[in-house]
């Protein structure tokens, strides 16, 4: 039983990394069209990137759940607002990722300004680092190193 357990663990761990390499896009993105931008990294700064609402949501249901089981009547309402505060609290905190700031200068002269998530490009930029950017529609969708 351990040996189906490992066997099953390993499986989707190798599965969900292949997952991790590929780009994904929504289908309203097929067509759409980029623009590569190429520059040189002036300066970067290290940024907390906030949480989008998800992690205090779900803290607090989470928390509001917990606290039911405790105590009766007006107790155990005090208890399910004290746990939905304090996990919305912590769902907050735990669902803020980090990134960094980045003050590109582009090869035409202007000077701009991104955060990127350490998450999803998995680079760490340096001050001059040359970078590649994806714009569309006023966004930068894509920042590598080339």
């Amino acid at each position: 039983m351990k040996s189906l357990f490992l066997a099953i663990s390993l499986s989707a761990a190798i599965l969900l990394t292949g997952c991790a390499n590929r780009p994904t896009y929504t289908p309203q993105s097929v067509g759409q069209i980029s623009k590569i931008y190429y520059g040189k990294v002036l300066h970067v700064r290290n940024a907390v990137i906030g949480d989008d609402g998800l992690g205090t949501v779900g803290g607090a249901i989470i928390g509001g759940l917990a606290g039911s089981a405790i105590g009766k009547g007006r107790g155990n309402t005090l208890a399910i607002v004290g746990g939905a505060l304090a996990g919305g609290a912590a769902g907050s905190n735990l669902n803020q990722s980090s990134g960094q700031e980045l003050t590109i200068l582009l090869e035409n002269g202007d000077e701009i300004s991104t955060v990127v998530s350490n998450k999803t490009s998995g680079i760490s930029f340096r001050p001059g680092d040359l970078v590649a950017l994806r714009i569309q529609n006023g966004k930068v969708t894509h920042v590598d190193l080339r």
